[in-house]
């Protein structure tokens, strides 16, 4: 590092010109001067001031050469301009592995009812009998979802006449017989009883008891006295 044991440091301009400045430029400094090798002094701002690896300050401004003529005229100058130069601070960034995450899955399963169509074809096949004589093979044909295929089948034809063979004559005779057959027929006999207040229940008679009695008495009736002779 090229710096004085008082802490002086040099300083280089932008056109090569040697100067040093009493101390290296810090925070609190306002301007600091610079003065060169041909006894200019220079007023910059310590942020002018660019350290080098070399241990050099470098002065990014190209300061002009005093002629040797007008050196004595030099130190009457009283203001020079400097520009001042202010840096920006850019900012870049890079990417840094700062840590890491770790993503693991983990399946679940249920179970639901999902509704899906399906479609099947079904085919179904019709036998339709037609049994008719044609002269030529018709092709097969289509009519929209169905398909019709004639099929064929070769006959050997026999011809065949109607003879008379023989006649069947058929007469009905009607015939009555008689015959006696075993018939069991059935009767209803109603069954009067008298009831007496006194002597209690009569005996009960049947219909054809009672008819008889009545008829004997009509014969009593009929019949003529004893005393008369009949003629």
């Amino acid at each position: 590092m090229d710096r004085s044991s008082n802490g002086a440091i040099t300083v280089l301009t932008a056109n090569g010109l040697t100067g040093s400045a009493p101390h290296a430029p810090g925070p609190d400094d306002d301007l600091l001067c610079v003065t060169l090798v041909s006894g200019r002094s220079l007023w910059v701002a310590p942020q002018m001031l660019i350290p080098q690896s070399t241990g050099t300050y470098l002065l990014p401004v190209a300061v002009p050469e005093a002629p040797a003529e007008s050196e004595a005229e030099a130190t009457h100058l009283e203001t020079m301009v400097i520009p001042i130069i202010e840096e920006t601070a850019e900012v870049q960034k890079r990417e840094v592995q700062a840590g890491g995450v770790r993503v693991s899955k983990v399946v679940h399963e249920r179970r639901e009812t999902v509704a899906a169509h399906n479609v099947q074809e079904r085919v179904e096949v019709r036998r339709e009998p037609v049994d008719q004589f044609v002269t030529q093979a018709e092709p097969a044909r289509q009519e929209g979802e169905t398909t019709i295929i004639p099929i064929y089948e070769e006959v050997v034809v026999v011809e065949k006449r109607l003879r008379l063979k023989e006649r069947w004559i058929i007469s009905k005779h009607r015939e009555t017989q008689t015959q006696s057959e075993p018939v069991t027929l059935r009767r209803e006999e109603a069954i009067v009883e008298h009831l007496d207040s006194q002597a209690g229940a009569a005996p009960a008679a049947s219909a054809p008891a009672a008819h008889e009695a009545m008829n004997a008495r009509k014969r009593k009736a009929a019949r003529p006295p004893a005393g008369k002779a009949r003629r």
